[in-house]
């Protein structure tokens, strides 16, 4: 969301890595890599954002799904933990809510057809209760930071 770099030292020098190039559906690294640094412009650290993140049991449980989010140029951006095997990032999730004039008028199901993974059915929870929970959640973070 903020177009971080990560450092990477190990016995052939130090590179800078795009975090996406970095974190592709796995973390791309090898035998002997040292995460060093993370560089993220100091704009992003000025946008307006919000977290949500909910558990099954309260607050002593493991998060279901959280989504990060942050506000940029007038865009919701976007990042999912805990609704599929990865976390990620989807540029059509966000199409979707930034095209939306506001809450009411967003497509969850279209937003649940461009969830680029499996929803997780598992004994945290099943897939039906991550999609009601995303719905609830988008929701919250529409309403603190609003869909131009």
């Amino acid at each position: 969301m903020s177009n971080a770099v990560i450092v990477i030292g190990n016995v052939d020098g130090i590179k800078q890595i795009p975090f996406n190039k970095y974190w592709n559906k796995k973390v791309e690294d090898k035998e002997g890599d040292l995460i060093i640094q993370l560089i993220i412009k100091t704009k992003y650290l000025d946008l307006p954002y919000a977290h949500v993140k909910r558990t099954k049991n309260e607050k002593i449980d493991y998060p279901l799904i959280s989504i990060a989010a942050l506000k940029d140029r007038g865009k919701i951006k976007m990042g999912f933990s805990g609704l599929c095997d990865i976390p990620f990032r989807s540029y059509e999730i966000e199409e979707v809510v930034n095209n939306s004039f506001n809450f009411k008028d967003i497509d969850i199901s279209t937003v649940l057809d461009r969830i680029p993974y499996e929803i997780l059915d598992d004994n945290n929870g099943s897939s039906e209760y991550r999609k009601f929970m995303l719905e609830k959640m988008l929701e919250e973070i529409v309403g603190k930071l609003g869909s131009d």
